[in-house]
């Protein structure tokens, strides 16, 4: 018997299902993933873009993999 598995991304405010994506943010270098519906997602670039303008982006760097000893 065949078994299906269907993951639901639901909204992390107000619980909508339709068209959710996950957002993913640090702040004080802690990370953090937030599940957005298009208007939540909408709000919290609004809310973020004067920070964002004003900061400066930083390059990307790898992590390092702990070595295993």
């Amino acid at each position: 018997m065949a078994t299906r598995i269907t993951h639901i991304l639901v909204d992390d405010l107000d619980g909508s299902a339709e068209d959710v994506t996950s957002r993913r943010f640090s702040v004080d270098g802690i990370d953090y993933e937030i599940d957005l519906a298009p208007a939540n997602s909408r709000r919290f670039d609004d809310a973020l873009a004067p920070f964002r303008q004003a900061a400066r982006r930083l390059p990307k760097t790898r992590r390092r993999r702990a070595t295993g000893r």
